[in-house]
Order: structure tokens, then C-alpha cells, then sequence
């Protein structure tokens, strides 16, 4: 005598049972989980409410969408454009600023400079002959000669900057070499030493040089020639004329100057000159007009990405099949966009932000998000779970619901679409709300330009999603009409076509009846229906196998649930009718989340975060006027004059305020003398300022002894002099003659210590001149602008991507209601962001006013593909780590990845832009997008395969139907039995909806095989339990699974998969067995079947030899009150031997109710042990080999079978 123990699990909230055979109950959800589940689910709600109302009137929807967005676009009548590049880049509120509108309003305007780069014909060439400069000659008087406006401007007396420090002629402020002969023709014809006169160095007066009082041949020439140390020849020279210039202060530009500077750039390169190629300007015209005409090129590629994002969307959703197609609804969703986009910046325009040339990038992020979503709300309606009869798609069930129970397209559809906008809307909510959170956020930036882009970024995704849940809800209603329509037509063409063909059947079919012994005394029995497949393959000699004996697919139960089509489905036939899901839910999930495609992964996160430390460590801050020119001869002559004149000093004005200069002269000489100790400063400022020269007049005329009226007397009388008037406009006075404002001139070095940082130098002159007695000093030139601004980039670049990653975190914990999601996310988006700043470097880059707007926005567009999946994690049913992030990559990997590509794609073509603002925008675009993806597709899953948050639904169940089982295995070996087993699917809740859920690698860690495992080797028993398998190939089972303390003993997959209508139907998930399994036990053999299997006799007919029949079940009630009894008793009164057949507790809660009342019966039919319909429970049975014995031999059932087979001829 042996016990076999039979134990039925409750597959809902747990029924209190026997205190010693349960632990502690679970832990509830929090109540952060319970919120979070909350706004899901209010969230859900909303949108099925609003899909109600959109799905009924869809026309008037669209209508009323596009009133709405057209009446929102009317703020584009308050356009304020802005393409002046200082007040789109640079903080407003800076130190520089107000030092700049201080000194203009007190010193005017700085001049504008046209420069003329000469680079020598061939390498022998000397410029430095007299024919050569005689040549120079003729085109400083091409120059001179240039005119606009009817000839009342011009580079001569007429517009230049005056020489004011010589009173004696009208000059005009000009550098070239001509300066050595006073821009006098004869004087250089009468010239006989001409490498005398240009060593001549500082001896020779510059007349009109505004930089230096002497002729300085390093500023105007370069390419030197040197014989014995001297210089007798030149390759290059540089000419500069100084243009008078009245500022726009709102454009910041002078017309006048810029007419005249067009024309010095075409005349000059009129001309074919004989000594020299060609001269590269070098003017504010030209370099506007070269900037003017790269974005003119580049903006084509940006209209031919628009064009692609547009096509992508169309073929992303068309194929070739009527009734599946949507590209037309992907052009909708392109046409939701603009319209959105158009919406969203009139609102954005109306509330005074200003629009630049940066803010049309946003139409390809919104572009992106929307698509995102788009393509969500397209994937959720093919979502089958949705849906009773799993055998058809989604889309013929609606079908049959129209032919077949008399309802409107209208009806269905909006069923339909009310289900697709309940599940899709709360994740497309949760990536709309992070996304204008991390846009919000990023407005917080000091760049203006950037701070406008997030806030109308913000607004965009705003509308975007409003128009989403509205407009593209309506076109995809009338889509879905239409393809409605189209499968009835086709489904009434194929009811015409099977009808005239089965009539053509009938009228040929005949019938024949044979009879055929199957099996003799000496022979193993044979099924029937294996006895039937062995003479269809014409092989009926070949012997059956005892263990595992191969079945067909012919039953002859007469059941009227019965009626199932036992066709072995493969899974990806069914459960993947996309590939695109098949793909991501299966072949990538399988690749990437093996043990090597982890450690892949892993190792590929960490060699990126290498790169971006090391990249970060590097980053360095700097801007070049050449980033705005690109091609062109003003590009050219950019380069020419960095390669040739880079060693040139730039000028820097140190300006003092309203002080007492008089009693202040010694600290006025010290604070001069500490600034001229900096090491990037040229020259002795301190003996060269007008300071200096004023008190060298006074000691020269003899003047002593003065007072404070006397000094400022005399200074008045100094600057009237001819050695006066060269710092008359560096002083002003005030109406009582008071100073109340100086300049001094200073020259700092290009190729300084500093390595050409103008932001530390700026710093560290300002300190210097910082707390003197002179009072307030100012250190200031027009780079001080952007150097200022460098000052603060990176300071602000990280706060407000601080403050994005921080509130994208709350929104995530908020809406995903776990800390633990919400950080994992938050994470990610730090990746992103490091890792992109970290490119910076190694793209060769700088940390400047354009890399740092796509740091910021990195926030905002690495949120939503991690936030996806995610999401997607947190709602998947599976009971591991593991399916739960395949299934998470099922269901919105080919989402998730469309919405990136089609992006990336768009931006593809921004790849042969020549800008250096584009450029970046593609280098620093794609590589957050390809990111964002990564991070998403690529580490999301790996993560959460590894340390991933539990769900928030009830999957708690799972691990507590695991906790309870291995509690009753204890319990039950503790009463001494061999054998245990559990019911069908005893991980979780029974279904067709539930399968994918809860499907498990055998063994795989937390998985219901892996407790019966650990149970059996525990407490040395035998035991077994229903499982969904996942098994080769991806295929889906359900499975009989035993153990023994040794192990692994045998599977089982259920051969008959269950179809009752309009409740069940495993088979559009699952694939069927096709084997009989028996597992040895100690001494008894067990038989291994499945629930629907004990309907059919003839696949029973293989277990007659067997002790025990094991049938695990989750059997209906519907059909459990009135066959499982009968069912169970027969299997044994047939089998003449003991049937197991555990069952899942009844719960009138569950969605399909469970008969429960588990039984043992032994060969006599009889009833040993029965549970309770509605309980956990112990049901133990002995089993008697001899009565087994004994039965066979009083009705020796094996001698007395016979089978009948039908044929069918066509004859």
C-alpha cells in the first residue's frame, strides 16, 4: 500500500485553511503602488470616456480639432523673430551686458573692420618688393575708391573711422604695410631700400593704426623670409580698413557699413592681381551672408527629413493586405503633428516667446513623440487579449459580431477603439507627462535660445498629446471602419467560396466501413487512432514505443465541447501574428537576455560610461567665428588668417568710472601696473595710458604744484594738443568738466598661457582691478559677451539638467507608483545625459551655447523609450524577472523602436548639412536618440531581468500560490506519501490572457518548476504540477512537470488543448503535445494527461497499462457541475486503474470560474477522496497494485477491444 497525495490550490485570494499548512499571508501593496494603480486606472478611464464620445463622432472631432488648432495658430500673427546670435546664446543678465551698454553709451560704437587677406602667386613670390607693395598700392586705392548710396558713403573721409590723435589732416583709421610709406605712393616709388625701411620695426610712425602708434610688421604681414636675421621678404600681408558705424541696438548691425562692406568683398576679388592670388575678405557682411547661405543649404536637407519622417510613417503602417493596411492613417498621424506643432507655438508666440532659426528643430522631436504615440494606440488594437475567441484575429471577430449578431460597424468599432484608448492611454500619458516635465525643467536654462526651445517643446507635447487622445483617435475610428468593412466583404467571399465547395464535396463524397482487429494477446496495445496515423503512413508493422507512444489528431468523443480543431499550432502562428512582435517578444529577447547578451550589454554600458567619464574629465569650453562660417572664400580667409596671424594680440579697454583722479594717482598707476603683471597681457599699459602721458606733458611744461581744479584745468589744455589729441576721445567730462569716464587701450596675447581660454582670463583680469581706491574699473571687449556666457554654461547646462532628471523622477513614481521603477528610469536618463556630454569631447567639441542645448534636451527625449518599457515591465503578468522583460519588448519593442527610428531617420539626412549648427544638431541628435533606444531596447530589459521592481498588478499571486504550494508538499510528505501533485497551471490565474504571463523556462529561477524542484529534494518525494512551458523555438506548453528528489523526471504537454466557445481557446496561444508520458515512481508507473486530454478515450487508451493516471486540471464550472466527476470516474473505470486529477479551487471572483472539487478515483470507478470546491486542501488516497490486479482480471477490458475506422472514398 502507497499514499499518493492529491492537493487543490484556491488560483484566487486564499480562503483561510488549517493554520499549521499556511505562512504569513503576503505583503500588501503599498500605498504608493495602490495610488499609482489608482491614477492608471482613473487615467484609463478617462481616456475610454473620451474614446466613447471621439469614436461616436468621429467627423464632428476632426472638425472641431482643427477649428481649435487653426484658432491657437492665430498667435503666429505676434511673431517676434530673433536671429541675432548674442541675444539667442548668451545669458541677457551678465556683467558683460551692462558693461557694454556703459561703455557705448559713453565711448560710441566700436568700428567695423573689412580686412583683406593677400597670400602670394606661387611659393617664390615677395611681397615685400616695390612692385609687389606698388601692387598693394592699387588695391588700397580700389578700396578708397569704393562707394554706396549715391556715393555719399565710402572707405575714404566719407564713412571711415577718423584718426582722431592728428589734428593736422583727415585721416581715416587703416593697417596695412603701407603705413611704412604713409599710404604715399611716391614716397615708396622714391623708395630705394625697401628691407631697410620695413626693419626699421618701432622707429617708424603708423599714422592711421588705431592698435599701435608705430608701424608693427608682425600685425600686417606674415610668411617671413629672413637672410642673416633680417627679414627680406613676405608671403602674406593683411590690410584693414576701420568703417565709422551707428548700431541698430535691437539688430545690433549698421546697414550703411554693411552695403559698403558687400562691395569691398566683390571688388577686391574682381581683379586679377599679378603678385598676389586673388584676397580672402574678411567682413561682418560676409560672414552673415556665408552663414546666410550654408543655413540656406542645409535648411533643403531639413525639408528632405521632414519628407522622410513622412514616408517612414506611411510604409511603417502599410502593407499590402486591405484590411491590415494603415499607411494612410500614418500620414493622419504626421498631419496630428503639424497641426499640433502649428497649435502649440501660436499659443507659445501668443505668450510672447520669441522664435529663432533653433526653435523649427522642435518639429522633429515632436515628430518623434508623437509618432511614438501614434504607433502605440496602432499596436494596442491588435492587442488579442482583448478579445474571446483567440482562434481569429481581432479584427474577424468584429466581423463576426457584425454578420453574426446583427450589430453596426459603428457599434464594434467603437468598442474597440474605446478598449485601444483604455490601455494605450496611461502609458502614452506617462510619456507625455515626463516629457514636458523634463522640457519644463530644461527652460530653466540661462540661454535664452534654449530656455524658448524647452518651453515651446513643453507646449508642443501638450497639445500633441491632447490631439492624439482627440484628432488621430478619430482618423484611426474611421480607419478602422474601413478595414471592418473590407474583412466582411472578404469573410462573406470565403463563407460563398466554402459553401459551393462544400456542395461540390457532397456530391462526390462516399463513405466505406471496415472493421480491423487492432491487437492481439501477444502484442502491446495500440491506440486506435495511432493504429489509424500508422496506416495513413501505409507503416502499420511498426511496434508503439511503452513510454512514449506518438498520438494523432483523430478523437471519437462525442462531446459537445469537444468540437476543437487539435491542429499543433506553433506559437508564433498565433500568439505573434506580427513578426515585428515575434521578433522583439522572442528572437531579440532570446538573444539579448541569455547570459552572454547580458554580459554583452553590461559590458557595453560600461565601456560607455568609461568613454563619457573620460570625455567629461576633458571637456573644455571655447567657440570659434569659423563654427559660423563654413565654404566659401570667407572661410578660407578665416583660416588664413588663424594660420598666418594668429599671433596677433587682441584689444581689451580697461575703463575707469566717476573717482577722485587727482588724489588717486598713485593707486591709479598701481591697479595699471597689477593688470600689466598678467601674463596675457602685451605691453606696459600703465606708461602708455593717457595717465602716464598727461603727467609726462605736465613735468615737460613745468607744471607743478596744481590742485584739483588746476589738474583738471590742464588736462582740458593737454588734450587739445597735438600729443593730446591722440587720447581726446579716451576721456569724458561732464558738463562741469568733471571726468567722469576714462579708457586705456591694452593688448592681450592670442597664444597666452591661458591656452586661449578667454573665460579664466577675463576672470583673473577682473580680479586683479577688483577693491582699488581708483573706484569701480571695468576690463571689457566684445568677446567678454561670450566668455561670460561660457561662465556660466556649464554651471547652468548642469542645474537644469538636474532639476529635469529630478522632476522626471517624481512624475515616474508618481505614475508608475515604485521608487525602485521611478530611480531605474531616472538612471537612464542620467546615462543618457552623461554619456552625451561625455561626446563632447570626443567629437572634438566644446562645451559652448550649442553643445550645451542638446545636452539640456537630452532630458526631455531619453525619458520615453526607457518610461515605455518600463511601464510595460511593471504591467506584464509573467511570473519572473525574465518573462517579464520579454514580454515587456513583446509588447512595445516594435513600438517603441518605430517611434526612435523614425527620428533617427529624419535626422539620417542632417548628416551632409555643412553647418556647424546642424552638424552638431546631428552629431548630438542621433547619438541621444541611439542612446535613448539603447537604453530602452538594449539595458532596460537586461536590468530588469536582473533587479527589476515587482509588478503592480496582482502577480503577488503568483509568488503566494508558490509560498502556499511548497507549504502543502511540506505538509503532505510530512504524512509519510510518495506522490504529490498539483493542479493545472497552479503558478497563477487560468486563462487564455494569463498564459504568456506566467510562462517559464523549466527550472528557471522563482518559476513554479524550479519550487517543485526544490520541494522534491527538500522533502524527498515525489511531486508534480501544471506549468506554461516556454519551450524550444519560443513554443508555448501546458505542461505536466515532475520531480524527484533526484530531480528532473518527466514532462508532459497537454495534448488536447481546451476550446470551449466563447470562453476559452488555448490553442491561439498554446501549441499542443504529441506524446503519452509515463513517469516512474518507486514501483508504480504513472500516466501523465491534462484536464480537456480526460475527454478523449482513445488518447487514454494509451495509459491502460499504467498504475496511476495523474490529470492535472483547471477544469470550467460551467462544464466541471455536470462532466468532472463523470470525466474523472470513467478515465479510471476505462484505464481500470487509479486517476489523480487535482483541480483549481472554485472563486466566483475570478473572470472564468473554476470547478474545483478535486478527486481521486480508484479502477473500480469509485470515489476515494474529494475536496471541497472552494478550498486549499490535502486529499490523500492510498493505492493497492493488487486491487489493480484484481479489476483486470475480473474484466479483462485489453482482450476485448476492438476498433472501428471510417474511410472516405472519392470515388
Amino acid at each position: 500500500m502507497q499514499d499518493v497525495v492529491m492537493l487543490a490550490e484556491e488560483d484566487a485570494e486564499m480562503v483561510e485553511p488549517k493554520e499549521e499548512l499556511v505562512a504569513a499571508p503576503p505583503t500588501p501593496p503599498s500605498a504608493l503602488t495602490r495610488a499609482a494603480k489608482l491614477l492608471e486606472l482613473l487615467i484609463g478611464r478617462t481616456c475610454g470616456r473620451l474614446a466613447v464620445v471621439v469614436s461616436r463622432w468621429p467627423y464632428r472631432t476632426i472638425l472641431i480639432s482643427v477649428v481649435v488648432c487653426l484658432v491657437m495658430s492665430t498667435g503666429w500673427l505676434n511673431l517676434d523673430d530673433e536671429d541675432q546670435v548674442e541675444k539667442l546664446y548668451t545669458p541677457q543678465n551678465t556683467r558683460a551686458f551692462s558693461d557694454r551698454d556703459w561703455v557705448e553709451d559713453r565711448f560710441g560704437d566700436a568700428p567695423s573692420m573689412s580686412q583683406a587677406y593677400l597670400n602670394r602667386k606661387g611659393k617664390r613670390t615677395n611681397l615685400l618688393t616695390k612692385d609687389a607693395l606698388l601692387e598693394v598700392f592699387d588695391l588700397h586705392e580700389l578700396v578708397l575708391s569704393i562707394s554706396s548710396e549715391g556715393g555719399s558713403r565710402g572707405y575714404d573721409s566719407r564713412s571711415c573711422e577718423r584718426v582722431y590723435w592728428n589734428a593736422e589732416a583727415v585721416l581715416c583709421q587703416k593697417q596695412s604695410v603701407l603705413a611704412f610709406w604713409d599710404y604715399n605712393r611716391t614716397l615708396l616709388e622714391e623708395d630705394d631700400n625697401i628691407t631697410a625701411t620695413i626693419n626699421r620695426g618701432g622707429d617708424k610712425e603708423d599714422c592711421c593704426s588705431p592698435t599701435s602708434r608705430t608701424v608693427s610688421l608682425d600685425s600686417v604681414a606674415g610668411k617671413f623670409r629672413y637672410t642673416n636675421g633680417v627679414i627680406t621678404g613676405a608671403g602674406a600681408l593683411r590690410v584693414v580698413y576701420y568703417l565709422e558705424t551707428h548700431l541698430n541696438r535691437k539688430s545690433r548691425s549698421d546697414p550703411h557699413a554693411m552695403r559698403l562692406e558687400r562691395k569691398f568683398q566683390d571688388r577686391i576679388r574682381d581683379p586679377e592681381w599679378t603678385y598676389f592670388e586673388k584676397p580672402f575678405p574678411i567682413t561682418n557682411w560676409g560672414n552673415s551672408e556665408n552663414s546666410q547661405r550654408n543655413f540656406d543649404y542645409d535648411r533643403a536637407f531639413i525639408n528632405a527629413s521632414i519628407v522622410i519622417i513622412i514616408l517612414y510613417a506611411f510604409f511603417a503602417l502599410y502593407t499590402r493586405d486591405k484590411d491590415r493596411s494603415r499607411g494612410q492613417l500614418g500620414l493622419g498621424a504626421v498631419l496630428c503633428v503639424v497641426l499640433s506643432t502649428a497649435a502649440a507655438f501660436g499659443i507659445a508666440m501668443a505668450s510672447g516667446l520669441t522664435f529663432s532659426p533653433s526653435t523649427g528643430v522642435a518639429i522633429f522631436l515632436v515628430l518623434g513623440i508623437g509618432l511614438d504615440d501614434s504607433f502605440v494606440i496602432c499596436s494596442a488594437v491588435d492587442d488579442h487579449l482583448a478579445d474571446h475567441d483567440r482562434a481569429r484575429s481581432p479584427l474577424e471577430n468584429d466581423a463576426r459580431d457584425v454578420m453574426e449578431k446583427g450589430k453596426t460597424v459603428e457599434e464594434v468599432t467603437a468598442r474597440r477603439i474605446v478598449h485601444t484608448l483604455a490601455s494605450s492611454g496611461p502609458s502614452i500619458t506617462v510619456t507625455s507627462l515626463t516629457d514636458t516635465a523634463a522640457f519644463v525643467a530644461g527652460s530653466f536654462t540661462e540661454t535664452p535660445d534654449v530656455s524658448n526651445f524647452n518651453r515651446f517643446c513643453a507646449i508642443s507635447v501638450l497639445v500633441d498629446f491632447a490631439m492624439q487622445l482627440t484628432f488621430f483617435v478619430a482618423l484611426f475610428t474611421l480607419d478602422q471602419r474601413r478595414r471592418l468593412r473590407v474583412k466582411i466583404e472578404q469573410l462573406k467571399k470565403e463563407e460563398e467560396e466554402e459553401e459551393e465547395e462544400a456542395e461540390r464535396q457532397r456530391r462526390l463524397a462516399r463513405c466505406c466501413f471496415r472493421e480491423k482487429r487492432v491487437r492481439d494477446e501477444e502484442e502491446p496495445a495500440v491506440p486506435p487512432a495511432a493504429a489509424a496515423a500508422a496506416a495513413a503512413a501505409k507503416d502499420d508493422e511498426t511496434p508503439p514505443q511503452v513510454v512514449a507512444v506518438p498520438t494523432t489528431n483523430k478523437d471519437d468523443d462525442d462531446d459537445e465541447d469537444d468540437d476543437d480543431d487539435h491542429r499543433e499550432v506553433p506559437r508564433g502562428a498565433r500568439m505573434h501574428a506580427d513578426p515585428a512582435h515575434h521578433f522583439w517578444g522572442v528572437t531579440y529577447a532570446n538573444a539579448l537576455l541569455s547570459p552572454l547578451g547580458k554580459a554583452l550589454v553590461l559590458a557595453s554600458m560600461v565601456t560607455i560610461l568609461t568613454l563619457a567619464g573620460i570625455g567629461v574629465s576633458q571637456l573644455d569650453m571655447d567657440i570659434e567665428d569659423a563654427w559660423t562660417v563654413v565654404g566659401g572664400v570667407e572661410e578660407k580667409a578665416l583660416n588664413f588668417q588663424k594660420k598666418h596671424f594668429g599671433s596677433a594680440t587682441d584689444w581689451v579697454g580697461v575703463y575707469t568710472k566717476r573717482t577722485d583722479y587727482f588724489a588717486n594717482r598713485d593707486a591709479f598707476y598701481d591697479v595699471l601696473a597689477k593688470y600689466d603683471d598678467l601674463n596675457f597681457v602685451a605691453g606696459d599699459s600703465a606708461s602708455t595710458s593717457w595717465y602716464a602721458a598727461y603727467d609726462a606733458w605736465l613735468s615737460d611744461s613745468g607744471i607743478t604744484n596744481l590742485n584739483q581744479n588746476d589738474w583738471e584745468s590742464n588736462l582740458r589744455l593737454y588734450l587739445n594738443t597735438t600729443d593730446g589729441l591722440a587720447y581726446a576721445d579716451k576721456i569724458v567730462f561732464d558738463d562741469r568738466g568733471a571726468v567722469v569716464a576714462t579708457e586705456i587701450d591694452t593688448y592681450w596675447k592670442s597664444d597666452g598661457n591661458e591656452g586661449g581660454d578667454g573665460t579664466r582670463r577675463m576672470r583673473k583680469a577682473r580680479e586683479e582691478v577688483r577693491g582699488t581706491d581708483v573706484g569701480t574699473v571695468i576690463v571689457y571687449n566684445n568677446g567678454f559677451i561670450w566668455n561670460e556666457s561660457f561662465a556660466i554654461i556649464l554651471r547652468t547646462t548642469v542645474f537644469a539638467m538636474s532639476i529635469a532628471c529630478i522632476v522626471v523622477f517624481v512624475i515616474l513614481v508618481l505614475l508608475l507608483g515604485d521608487v525602485l521603477a521611478a530611480l531605474i528610469v531616472s538612471c537612464f536618463v542620467g546615462f543618457v545625459c552623461v554619456s552625451t556630454l561625455g561626446a563632447v569631447y570626443w567629437y572634438n567639441d566644446a562645451v559652448n551655447y550649442i553643445t550645451s542645448f542638446f545636452i539640456v534636451i537630452a532630458v526631455g527625449l531619453s525619458a520615453d523609450a526607457p518610461a515605455h518599457i518600463m511601464h510595460a515591465f511593471l504591467e506584464s503578468r509573467r511570473p519572473t524577472r525574465q518573462g517579464r522583460a520579454c514580454h515587456a519588448l513583446e509588447t512595445l519593442g516594435p513600438s517603441v523602436f518605430k517611434g526612435g527610428f523614425s527620428t533617427i531617420l529624419g535626422i539620417a539626412i542632417t548628416g551632409a548639412c555643412v553647418t556647424y549648427v546642424f552638424r552638431t544638431f546631428f552629431n548630438y541628435l542621433m547619438t541621444i536618440l541611439i542612446l535613448a533606444l539603447y537604453s530602452g531596447l538594449c539595458l532596460m530589459p537586461v536590468i530588469c531581468s536582473l533587479v527589476g521592481p515587482m509588478p503592480t498588478h496582482d502577480i503577488h499571486l503568483s509568488h503566494d500560490n508558490l509560498r502556499r504550494a511548497g507549504n502543502l508538499i511540506e505538509e503532505a510528505a510530512r504524512q509519510g506519501v510518495q506522490f504529490a501533485a498539483l493542479p493545472e497551471c497552479f503558478v497563477g490565474k487560468y486563462g487564455v490572457s494569463n498564459f504568456a504571463g506566467h510562462a517559464e523556462k523549466l527550472g528557471e529561477e522563482g518559476s513554479g518548476s524550479a519550487m517543485l524542484a526544490q520541494a522534491a529534494a527538500r522533502t524527498g518525494i515525489t511531486v508534480a504540477g501544471g506549468i506554461i512551458e516556454n519551450a524550444e523555438h519560443d513554443k508555448l506548453y501546458n505542461s505536466i512537470v515532475s520531480y524527484g528528489p533526484r530531480g528532473h523526471v518527466a514532462t508532459y504537454r497537454k495534448r488536447h488543448l481546451s476550446r470551449v466557445l466563447g470562453i476559452t481557446s488555448e490553442s491561439d496561444v498554446l501549441t499542443a503535445g504529441d506524446e503519452h508520458v509515463v513517469a516512474a515512481v518507486e514501483t508504480l508507473e504513472i500516466g501523465m494527461a491534462c484536464c480537456f486530454d480526460l475527454r478523449f478515450r482513445d488518447f487514454l487508451s494509451g495509459y491502460d497499462f499504467v498504475d496511476i493516471l495523474c490529470a492535472p486540471s483547471a477544469f470550467l464550472e460551467v462544464t466541471g457541475r455536470d462532466h468532472w466527476e463523470l470525466l474523472a470516474r470513467r478515465a479510471a473505470l476505462d484505464g481500470q486503474c487509479y486517476v489523480v486529477a487535482p483541480n483549481v479551487a472554485y472563486d466566483d471572483a475570478d473572470e472564468v470560474p473554476l470547478h474545483g472539487c478535486s478527486i481521486v478515483a480508484d479502477p473500480w470507478g469509485r470515489v476515494l477522496a474529494k475536496t471541497a470546491p472552494d478550498q486549499d486542501a490535502l486529499a490523500i488516497a492510498d493505492v493497492d497494485r493488487a486491487f489493480i490486479s484484481e479489476t483486470r482480471s475480473k474484466l479483462p477490458l485489453e482482450t476485448c477491444r476492438n476498433s472501428v475506422v471510417l474511410c472516405q472514398s472519392s470515388n
